[in-house]
């Protein structure tokens, strides 16, 4: 004799499961809220097959009893407490059959969700030309408030970094695709898509860039600006201004010491002791570009 929990069976539309469940035979645990189903219970024909048990439903030590009663009256088959389970119940008054067919049946949107931020991972493997660079990045699954209750739904969040533009609209479609149809396979739907372009690349302008090279070389040597830097991923204001008037970013080094990590770390302390090296940066850089229009009226 299978058992079942059902959590709220003693009112309402829990009742309507209970005596469905209770009418196919099954032993079935009540996991009420308050004393007042008790007297509805005493008085069920099938009585000796609901089994109330009175508590919140939210504590732990209650929930852990229903699951030992249920499994002491038989193996314990189904935790039923998804409202989607109870309406249909009560509004399309379906068989006992048909209700423990429905119970077996629940959606689980974290587990669809979960298998969506797997196959995103396969956008970069499998999609990107090697020689191109693009991240894919699932940073946030939120779904329930509860440890006992299945979601109605999960909601992911993420970014995405590229350097070209047609990588990035190429990945705006494979997310898309691969959410909703991943999504249809276990019979769930993704009701809510947003892609939001926020940032383009940071791109330095050639002659600006010697500008700041040559800027930075007279301030601390040659051998101390690195001309060539592995490009980084991370999110620039400054790419709009690039994209209107040329110009040149550039990073100065926080040291070597404790906290010298990249910014956006937790472990991130900024080195006062850099504060000089970066005003007389842009000092020298004021007085070299002045210097430049300086000669040709000098020439004159």
């Amino acid at each position: 004799m299978a058992s079942f929990v059902v959590t709220g069976g003693g009112r309402g539309v829990g009742r309507a499961v209970v005596e469905r469940l209770a009418g196919a035979h099954d032993t079935v645990a009540v996991l009420e809220f308050d004393a007042t189903a008790l007297d509805w219970v005493r008085g069920h024909p099938a009585a000796d097959r609901i089994l109330p048990v009175i508590g919140d439903a939210a504590d732990p030590a209650v929930a852990e009893q229903a699951a030992t009663v249920a499994q002491a009256a038989g193996p314990l088959v189904g935790w039923v407490n998804n409202a989607a389970v109870f309406r249909a119940a009560w509004l399309h008054e379906v068989s006992a059959a048909e209700l423990l067919a429905l119970i077996g049946r629940n959606l689980d949107p974290v587990v669809v969700g979960s298998h969506i931020v797997t196959a995103l991972q396969s956008i970069v493997a499998r999609n990107i030309d090697p020689m191109d660079t693009a991240v894919v990045s699932t940073t946030q699954i939120h779904a329930g408030d509860t440890w006992n209750v299945i979601p109605q739904e999960c909601v992911l969040r993420g970014t995405v970094r590229t350097f070209k533009k047609p990588v990035q609209d190429m990945i705006e479609g494979k997310i898309e695709k691969i959410a909703r149809n991943v999504a249809a396979g276990f019979g769930a739907e993704v009701t809510k898509w947003r892609y939001e372009r926020r940032y383009p690349a940071t791109v330095n302008s050639p002659k600006e860039t010697e500008f700041a090279a040559h800027a930075a070389s007279a301030l601390v040597g040659v051998d101390n600006v690195n001309r060539n830097p592995t490009p980084a991923m991370g999110s620039e204001d400054f790419a709009w201004m690039l994209l209107k008037k040329p110009g040149c970013y550039i990073w100065i080094g926080n040291g070597d010491g404790e906290g010298s990590c990249m910014v956006h770390n937790p472990g991130y302390d900024f080195n006062d002791e850099i504060l000089p090296i970066g005003a007389s940066y842009w000092a020298t850089l004021v007085e070299q570009q002045l210097a430049r229009q300086a000669l040709p009226q000098a020439a004159e």
